[in-house]
Formats: C-alpha cells, structure tokens, sequence
C-alpha cells in the first residue's frame, strides 16, 4: 500500500512571545488597508487562514501604552499570479517545499513609541516554510519589571533616549 501524507499549513502563524498582550494587525503594504486583527494574549499562538500570500504584507503591533507608527513588511509575493499555469508553478513548489521540509529565516526590529515618545524595541522573527507559509514570532529582546517601591529610569548604554514606560523627571 502507498500512503500520501498531506499537510495544509495556514498562510500566516503569528506568536505573541511578549509578557502582555497585544493587538496585531496584518495590512496591505501597497494600499495600507487592513486584512486582518486580533489581540493575542501573551505566550499564545495564532493561524491565520484569512490572510491570502499573493500580495504584500505589513504587520502592526500595538501594546496598551505603546504604538507602532508604521507597519514592518513581513511578506513580498515572488510572483503575481495573472496567469492559470501560475496556478500549477506554484503547487508544484508547494509540493516540492513539502518534501524539502527547509526554512528560511530573518529577524528585524519595530518600534513601538509611548505618549512621551520614548520607544520600546521589538524583534519579529518572520520564518518562510518551504511551502511559502510564514511563521512570525514577535518579541522583546529585554523587558524589565520592577517590583520595588522605587521608580526608576532605564536606558541603552550610550543612548540618550530613555525605553518606553519610563519615568520621566525633571531633576
């Protein structure tokens, strides 16, 4: 007997690594109108089935007290599919990415600003299976809590911009 596996991966996964959550949004990177949102609890995964790869996308993220000012590209279509054989092109590589089972990956950064404009760092780890599908992973490379009954103010060591949720003061 011959049996044939067959894996239907959503076209988007995105994960919310953060200690909070957060609202996402995956926009059109062309006409900058939205596709899809959701808050996504912390630690907590999300398939996106809605979401289709043939155009190009941009990923918002958004905290209660932090906003990103601009989306960051997570997906540019190889092609534009204007023709039917593009249709089996593609289902081949689909089938081929299957077998192949390799990922490629990138890391960028957003940022996201508070009221005052102090900004926090994001990294957004945006995987490409083999069949084209992408997992993105979103992330702080630090977040800091403090506990203690004393404010206090962080900063990057040779930066002068202090990280979002600071306290600001005036000494």
């Amino acid at each position: 007997f011959f049996y044939l596996l067959v894996v239907i991966h959503p076209p988007i996964t995105i994960e919310n690594l953060l200690p909070c959550e957060a609202d996402f949004e995956i926009l059109h990177a062309t006409e900058k109108r939205e596709l899809w949102s959701a808050k996504i609890k912390a630690t907590n995964l999300q398939s996106i089935h809605t979401v289709s790869l043939e155009e190009p996308l941009l990923l918002s993220v958004n905290l209660p007290y932090c906003r990103a000012s601009e989306g960051i590209l997570i997906h540019q279509p190889k092609f534009r599919n204007t023709d039917r054989s593009l249709f089996a092109n593609a289902l081949q590589r689909t089938i081929e990415g299957i077998l192949d089972e390799n990922e490629s990956e990138s890391v960028s950064t957003i940022t996201l600003y508070d009221s005052v404009g102090q900004g926090l760092r994001l990294n957004i780890e945006n995987k490409e299976g083999a069949g084209g599908q992408r997992h993105i992973t979103v992330y702080c490379p630090y977040w800091i809590v403090n506990t203690s009954q004393y404010s206090f103010q962080i900063r990057e060591e040779g930066g002068e911009e202090l990280t979002a949720g600071s306290v600001r003061s005036d000494k």
